[in-house]
């Protein structure tokens, strides 16, 4: 039997979305009236348009011809009035040039609201299509817009979603996003997804009130503070157990809490994975990642661990989503290795009783669990999260859990010699040292020496115990403003210094110890997350600067941490030389007694 699936709809701002200024990311208009941050219908004055060739509303050809069972594709509009509408097809050339062409344009008129389907056919199925209308009367509206196929539906996989969010002390989020998905979904009797969506949420502060989720899709599991992969991990376990009851889930999407999002990237994950054919039934489906500070720049669409550098490569990264060339360009498949947890949807199948997550508390959790199960990873235009930014939420603490889980995920994964990881170690905590970050340097130098400490460690340690005692590290970052000695010129002259080309003055910062073995002269800005050293040569006080929340922090020059820490690193690195390889070796060997289910309920305390 032949039955027709929605792929896509079209969408505009949600008007509860209190982020502003994105409306191009969903539409283009030559009126600045036009349809500016509503909810639909949109009505139209005379020769307003709307164009849909947008990151949102564009639909992505050449990826749902590849990935899935698609071999007609469909534009319903609904509307009233008198309309014109164009439907057209656009992709990149070899030289990064767009080519466009007009598939079908066609008058559209009725006094009352009516429904037209176009079928779209294609010579060349790359790239991506859209549409526009524009009113030729006041008065035209535009009720609603979606993309659908006609398919035999033994074609068709059942799909249904388990969402899996773990949060601590976001309940503002929180209940903001399960009344976007209360209100697309389980109170709306028509949506696909009514029974075939239910929310996971693992509550790791023990702070949120059931009562406030009294829907019967949404279960709330009070958790122990066993950070993002301890949390994630009990989203698999309680699904896994519905499973056992007869739920018949088949994908976990994993989010994280402090976002925000429209519906619709739920419902074109859940179209995708109903179409989606044999060849890649175990593929991930990712969201790209928009920080809420830049709405409409891409922070990134995929990623790839270089283990050969200890670097994440983020790719697509600070693409303007509102330009034709940069939508085209993040279309493109990469070679992306992993997707976080702010928005990864898996096969439920994955996370198999033995296959749970690396205990690492935060940090490299998502990453290592995709290095080892992601087979292929689709990423799709539309799909996507609008996350706080990493610098509004600089930790101390943090740096622990990067760098002690870096070198645990290389241990599995990379091949790296101690001779290598000696190196980097040094270069990192030099960095600390130039930047007078001392707290950094002793949380850096702690998550190095238990990673040494090998499986075992990990196997008895207390998460909670452990942040706790990271924590007294924090430095509390304050309004820039409230710092005297910074000003604006300082930091642009900071930033625009240039790298000392002489020989003489780099043997100089060398010998010097990046001027520490002289006096101090001047006090500079910098940003927290490191920097290059000679920017803080000879300073007496540095400001760690984070220009995206305009916060930051005074550290000061002292010889005492200087040697303190000093005598720390050659004893941590004589270590490092007479233990790394054996740690690593235990990692690859025995990770497995990490990963599986036994381990984690005695980890978190439940039945």
């Amino acid at each position: 039997m032949i039955v027709e699936k929605i792929l896509q709809n079209v969408i505009v701002p949600n008007p509860r979305n209190d982020i502003r200024n994105i409306d191009q990311l969903y539409f283009r208009t030559e009126f600045p009236r036009a349809c500016v941050s509503s909810s639909l219908p949109v009505t139209l004055n005379k020769y307003e348009l709307l164009r849909f060739d947008t990151y949102i509303n564009s639909f992505s050809l050449s990826k749902w011809i590849t990935y899935t069972a698609l071999n007609n594709l469909h534009l319903t509009v609904e509307f009233s009035g008198k309309l014109e509408i164009k439907l057209f097809h656009f992709w990149m050339e070899p030289n990064n040039r767009i080519t466009q062409e007009i598939l079908e344009t066609e008058l559209l008129e009725s006094e009352h609201r009516e429904k037209r389907s176009f079928e779209l056919t294609f010579e060349n199925p790359v790239g991506m299509v859209a549409f526009s209308v524009r009113s030729l009367e006041d008065g035209s509206t535009f009720f609603r817009g979606c993309y659908s196929t006609k398919i035999d539906e033994s074609l068709v996989n059942p799909v249904k979603l388990a969402l899996g969010i773990c949060t601590y002390k976001r309940e503002q989020y929180v209940k903001r996003n399960i009344c976007e998905l209360n209100e697309a979904f389980f109170s709306n009797e028509s949506s696909e997804l009514k029974g075939n969506l239910e929310v996971f949420i693992s509550d790791n502060a023990r702070t949120l009130d059931k009562a406030d989720f009294s829907f019967p899709e949404i279960h709330v599991f009070p958790n122990k503070n066993a950070g993002g992969s301890g949390g994630f991990t009990r989203t698999m376990i309680e699904v896994n157990r519905a499973n056992d009851t007869g739920a018949g889930f088949t994908h976990i999407v994993l989010m994280d809490d402090d976002i925000q999002f429209d519906a619709e990237s739920v419902f074109r994950t859940y179209a995708l994975l109903s179409l989606i054919t044999r060849q890649y039934k175990d593929a991930f489906v990712g969201g790209a990642m928009f920080f809420i500070e830049r709405p409409c720049i891409q922070h990134a669409s995929g990623e790839h661990w270089c283990s050969s550098e200890n670097r994440i490569i983020s790719y697509n990264l600070d693409l303007d989503m509102r330009r034709l060339e940069h939508i085209l360009s993040n279309d493109a498949v990469t070679d992306a290795d992993h997707q976080a947890w702010w928005y990864c949807a898996m096969p439920i199948s994955t996370c198999g009783r033995n296959n749970l997550s690396l205990p690492l508390f935060i940090k490299f959790d998502d990453i290592e669990y995709s290095l080892r199960n992601l087979k292929e990873l689709i990423l799709l235009n539309g799909i996507f999260v609008w996350h706080e930014s990493f610098d509004s939420k600089y930790s101390v603490a943090n740096q622990y859990y990067w760098y002690r889980n870096l070198l645990i995920t290389s241990a599995i994964h990379g091949e790296h010699s101690a001779k290598d990881v000696r190196k980097y170690v040094r270069d990192r905590l030099l960095l600390c040292l130039a930047n007078f970050n001392y707290n950094e340097f002793y949380v850096f130098e702690k998550g190095v020496r238990d990673y040494l400490s090998g499986v075992d460690y990990l196997k008895q340690l207390d998460p909670e115990e452990n942040h706790k005692s990271l924590s007294k590290y924090n430095c509390k970052m304050i309004d820039i403003s409230e710092i005297p000695e910074y000003s604006e010129g300082m930091f642009e002259r900071t930033m625009n210094t240039p790298y000392p080309s002489s020989r003489i003055k780099r043997a100089l910062r060398i010998l010097t110890l990046n001027g520490m073995l002289l006096p101090s002269n001047k006090v500079i800005a910098v940003s927290v997350w490191g920097g290059s050293r000679f920017h803080t040569y000879r300073a007496k006080k540095i400001i760690g600067y984070e220009p995206v929340v305009r916060k930051g922090f005074v550290s000061e020059r002292s010889m005492s941490e200087f040697i303190k820490c000093s005598t720390m690193y050659l004893k941590l690195d004589r270590n490092l030389r007479r233990n790394y390889i054996r740690a690593k070796d235990e990692y690859r060997e025995r990770y497995g007694e990490l990963i599986n289910e036994d381990f984690w309920k005695e980890k978190l305390g439940i039945e």
